[in-house]
């Protein structure tokens, strides 16, 4: 058992090389198959949809709210300015004890940006973010998405699960340990080819035993009192022994 769970730094390069490639691969196998599983969610539409469906119980992930602030409505209540402020002060109020914020301030030269502002319970996590929209005109309140823009606490099992998917990819789910998990994890997951490659090279030019050819027989050339011995009608017997005659 102790052979299979650790590394052997005494023994000879192949065996310390082979012990790096079993041993930390398997102690690093969930948490790489974690990140290769949430890394697939930002690079391949069809899995992230598939996915979604599947912890959502059947449902279609909606797709990302396209919020416009009313051009009619320019420049008859607030300039971009005020309207930030404001905006900025009543997210402020809500969560007086939030740890992060992030927001886009409207484009100076399109009337339909709005105003955007996330805010981060726990620093350096982002799973359980809340975000707002705001008209940039009237600073009327943009309808929210169940997925993207809802508190967490409110949310079901899929779209938890949708809302942790980065967190878990970059191992901050679990705070600074978290990280420095998902650090060496992706560190031994880049080793592993150069591990597995030398394991490889190694095998394919191991040298063949000496006196050994290809194709050919290793056995003792039998005997002719061996051969006495072979089967007689289908059936093996003992061989016979006749002494030689004295002269």
């Amino acid at each position: 058992m102790e052979k299979s769970f650790t590394i052997k730094w005494g023994a000879s390069f192949k065996r310390v090389n082979l012990d790096l490639h079993n041993v930390l691969g398997f102690y690093s196998l969930l948490f790489l198959l974690a990140i290769a599983l949430t890394g697939m969610v930002y690079g391949i539409e069809w899995y992230s949809r598939s996915l979604y469906w599947a912890t959502s119980g059947g449902q279609t992930l909606p797709e990302y709210p396209n919020h416009e602030s009313d051009t009619l409505q320019a420049h008859c209540f607030y300039t971009q300015s005020q309207a930030m402020d404001k905006a900025w002060a009543t997210v402020l109020t809500k969560h007086p004890e939030a740890q992060g914020f992030y927001y886009n301030y409207p484009e100076k030269n399109d009337l339909k940006s709005p105003i955007h502002i996330t805010i981060y319970p726990t620093a350096g996590q982002f799973y359980n973010h809340q975000a707002y929209a705001f008209d940039q005109h009237t600073l009327k309140p943009m309808s929210r998405n169940t997925v993207y823009d809802s508190p967490y606490a409110q949310a079901d099992f899929g779209v938890k699960l949708r809302r942790m998917n980065y967190d878990i990819h970059v191992g901050s789910i679990l705070g600074l340990p978290g990280k420095i998990m998902a650090f060496f994890a992706s560190l031994i997951g880049a080793s592993l080819p150069i591990t597995g490659f030398l394991i490889w090279w190694g095998r394919r030019n191991k040298k063949k035993p000496v006196g050994k050819t290809p194709g050919r027989s290793t056995k003792t050339p039998v005997t002719e009192t061996q051969a006495a011995g072979e089967a007689v009608n289908g059936k093996r017997v003992r061989p016979t022994f006749v002494p030689k005659p004295k002269p």
